[in-house]
């Protein structure tokens, strides 16, 4: 070969490999943007999998404004979400000469030793301490497969029955200074630029009688007919009298029949009483979250996800 030809030769393996490296280099670059997107959003994905699962298990949830002491680790100007987190009890346990220290519960997440158990029957309410959990109760009660023995440090009032919903500790869900969401002040996602909860709410504006199928509440703007609301809290202390027994006022589940005013007809009547300024609020709200990650290159990734919770009723 003479020298013009190595020379041409090389030209041309020094363009086909610049090109080569040029398209490679696209190659990667656009994989870690690609890589890096998903990634943004299955953070998301991952972190509304989990608000779905607690809002499926919970009774009922309240949104506050940092700061607040209920959010203590938010940033300020956010949002935050706490749920009222339930299970159910997993089968029949006692009699009304013997009853239980020990029940079954099909889920026993948040629970803690010493922490406080809230039974929600309205004519069998009542709160017991935790004194152990599965295999740290010693007491002969067999747990169906799946479900989990939680024991008290005193014998309960009443016999109790599966299905029957009782709440443990809440599920706190703040947005950090950092981009942190936090559930109960752990780290379950990072990167995230904005968590928003939207919620139809309001209050009565006048006492709900037990036996009322309408309530009167301040603003119904935020509700349509059809909506599912939940009506008044959990208040042991306020109390209504029937001709039998006394009722612990407790939140109710209704559907909005009717409209008018800003008086709100339900399709079945109250079963408990429920003091002037309790809440009504929405049992399907929507929490929006974004991200934001930066590859290597210096690409900035963002995604936005959005998703409908629905209350347990």
């Amino acid at each position: 070969m003479t020298l013009i030809e190595v020379v041409v030769a090389m030209f041309v393996l020094t363009l086909a490999l610049v090109a080569m490296y040029g398209m490679t280099n696209f190659i990667m670059r656009e994989w870690v943007i690609a890589q890096s997107q998903t990634d943004v959003q299955q953070n998301l994905r991952v972190l509304l999998d989990r608000l779905a699962r607690d809002a499926r298990r919970s009774s009922d949830a309240r949104v506050y404004v940092a700061p607040n002491a209920s959010c203590p680790a938010a940033a300020s100007g956010t949002q935050c979400l706490d749920f009222d987190s339930t299970a159910f009890i997993a089968s029949d346990v006692g009699t009304n000469l013997n009853p239980p220290q020990e029940v079954c519960l099909e889920e026993a997440d948040g629970l803690v030793v010493s922490g406080t158990l809230f039974f929600l029957s309205p004519y069998k309410y009542e709160a017991a301490a935790i004194s152990c959990l599965a295999g740290g109760c010693s007491g002969s009660l067999v747990c169906p497969s799946g479900s989990t023995k939680v024991g008290f440090s005193a014998p309960l009032t009443y016999p109790r029955q599966q299905g029957e919903v009782v709440t443990p500790l809440p599920a706190r869900y703040e947005l950090d200074s950092g981009g942190q969401v936090l559930r109960n002040s752990t780290p379950i996602a990072a990167g995230v630029m904005a968590f928003t909860i939207t919620r139809p709410q309001t209050t009565l504006a006048s006492a709900a009688n037990l036996g009322s199928a309408t309530i009167s509440v301040v603003s119904a703007a935020s509700f349509v007919v059809n909506d599912v609301i939940g009506i008044g809290q959990l208040a042991p202390s306020s109390t209504c009298a029937t001709p039998l027994e006394t009722v612990k006022e407790y939140k109710e589940v209704r559907t909005i029949t009717a409209i008018s005013g800003t008086t709100i007809t339900l399709n079945a009547p109250l079963a408990a009483c429920h003091a002037i300024g309790r809440p009504v609020t929405a049992q399907v709200f929507t929490v929006s979250v974004s991200g934001s990650q930066t590859t290597g290159s210096g690409v900035a990734q963002t995604a936005q996800l959005s998703m409908q919770l629905r209350l347990r009723d």
